[in-house]
């Protein structure tokens, strides 16, 4: 039986985020951990112990400010209860949304923040007189995305996949079927097409990370993306 996308699952997972308001998608994809799962496996739920990982969903928005893009990261905290990571580029716009998750406009969220980012830290517990560790989720991991790290990340997932470690749901979609999980699948099948025509050019500058023949997002108003591509080359160190 085939992998399929899980809108939601008990086990635990990864949250790669890449936000960009301005001028991309915000692209949010969840992995399950399957090597962290204590409970056997079964495949009919698609939940358990396993030596590989999976991605279990895809999902994208475009121009959402930090704070709303922080209330779809907090539904997906719902959705995936035992969320162990998530990982987002500190840079640019990601530096916004991580302010935003550490100090929440909404009663009902809880303050999100990565253990070794000591200055956020501090500047909360000055602001608010509180310990981050008695009142908020230690789940965030900041990365720093150059050029050699998008490179030998994007080199481990094809090696994962090669292995295989990492596993990504296929399936036949329908134009008739607009359910979440066929949602899910053609934003999976998006994430396969940047995955896949990703062109990494080595210049007296660095790299370059291209896309060609990649087609336009659904509307067919916006150049092709690299927001899935980040969004997964993110999650490959954790």
């Amino acid at each position: 039986e085939r992998l399929k996308p899980l809108y939601t699952t008990e086990d635990p997972v990864l949250i790669s985020i890449d936000y960009a308001r301005e001028q991309d998608y915000l692209a949010f994809l969840a992995f399950r951990l399957g090597f962290m799962a204590d409970s056997p496996f079964k495949i009919d739920r698609q939940e358990g112990k396993t030596e590989w990982a999976n991605l279990i969903w895809a999902e994208r928005y475009l121009e959402l400010t930090a704070f709303e893009a922080s209330k779809v990261l907090h539904n997906w905290l719902q959705r995936y209860p035992n969320t162990k990571f998530i990982v987002l580029d500190k840079r640019g716009g990601g530096a916004s949304l991580r302010d935003e998750l550490i100090f929440p406009r909404l009663a009902n969220h809880k303050p999100i923040y990565d253990p070794d980012d000591k200055d956020t830290i501090a500047k909360f517990e000055r602001q608010t007189g509180l310990s981050i560790t008695d009142v908020g989720l230690p789940l965030l991991r900041l990365v720093s995305a150059t050029d050699v790290f998008n490179y030998r990340a994007f080199m481990h997932f094809k090696n994962l996949m090669k292995k295989p470690y990492v596993f990504v749901p296929h399936g036949q979609v329908t134009l008739e079927s607009d359910s979440e999980e066929i949602q899910a699948y053609r934003q999976i099948k998006i994430v396969l097409s940047q995955v896949s025509k990703i062109k990494i050019k080595h210049t007296s500058q660095g790299m370059s990370f291209d896309l060609k023949g990649v087609p336009l997002d659904d509307v067919g108003k916006r150049k092709a993306t690299k927001d899935f591509f980040s969004a997964l080359i993110y999650a490959m160190y954790f």
